[in-house]
């Protein structure tokens, strides 16, 4: 393969915008996923994992398990997937409301909550950063934090009533729509398999195109990974953001020290622009 002279300045600055690590750092970057707190999605694009998070939403995370425990979401649709948006699917609130949950979009902060600070220029909040590898905010003054909409965030749909939200769940598949943040409940995130949820097919289209002759994308099943047959489970291992390697990632991205950036870009790190790195479990 050909890369010309800028093709290899701008990898190379990538690389080192990103925060390169060595073999050497390899075991010390990663944490390994738990497989009772991981969703297996398998769409007729491809697999997708979900990393759940019952620290800052114990009751949707478990009633989602057990739906999905009990088949619920096999078979259902995507049926409203708005590009730059998001991918919502399931059989309609209304539905199924006896399960309604109420909101869970804060808690507050523990001691043994560690928040990895990226940036203090956010628009939404005054500090944004990571809380177990998820992206979040933090309100010093309350002693708060919150999970973020940034692409690939997993939360429940409802209707207007702040406490209405039950089975529905989307995905954000295009810009952070943060005016989203704290109304409504994030309980997980894409770590694996995301192209797949992009292939979605969209349910709006340009003007004047027929966009009901197209088929809806399936849901094929949604299971709990440690329920899933051992020789189909996806073991994954995601960027540990309490390690030394992402302290440094961090600076090499605020500081853009590379000579590819020959005009230096203001040192706000958009938390939503932070994207961790996922690998196979060996």
């Amino acid at each position: 393969m050909r890369v010309d002279k800028f093709g290899l300045s701008l990898l190379i600055a990538l690389v080192c915008s990103l925060g390169g690590i060595s073999a050497a750092h390899a075991d010390t970057q990663w944490r390994s996923l738990n497989p009772d707190n991981t969703l297996l999605l398998e769409l007729a694009t491809g697999s997708v994992v979900i990393e759940l998070n019952p620290r800052f939403a114990p009751k949707h995370v478990e009633q989602v398990k057990a739906l999905a425990s009990k088949g619920f979401y096999n078979n259902v649709d995507f049926y409203r997937v708005i590009d730059g948006f998001v991918a919502q699917g399931g059989i309609g609130e209304s539905e199924y409301p006896a399960n309604s949950l109420k909101l869970e979009a804060e808690i507050a902060i523990a001691k043994t909550d560690k928040f990895v600070f990226i940036d203090g220029n956010d628009p939404f909040a005054a500090q944004t950063g990571f809380i177990n590898d998820f992206a979040s905010a933090l309100d010093t003054k309350n002693n708060t934090a919150w999970l973020l909409h940034c692409p690939g965030i997993v939360a429940m749909a409802r209707n207007n009533s702040a406490d209405s939200a039950s089975t529905e769940f989307y995905i954000t598949i295009g810009q952070a729509p943060r005016y989203l943040d704290k109304i409504m409940t994030i309980f997980g995130r894409v770590v694996y398999g995301m192209e797949h949820v992009q292939k979605l097919n969209r349910s709006q289209g340009i003007e004047g195109e027929d966009v009901s002759k197209r088929v809806n994308s399936k849901i094929i099943s949604m299971t709990v990974m440690s329920k899933v047959k051992p020789a189909q489970q996806i073991h994954l291992q995601v960027e540990d953001t309490s390690s030394t390697e992402f302290q440094q990632s961090i600076k090499a991205r605020r500081e853009r020290q590379h000579e590819f950036f020959f005009k230096k870009p203001p040192q706000v790190l958009d938390i939503c622009q932070f994207p961790l790195k996922t690998r196979i479990k060996e």
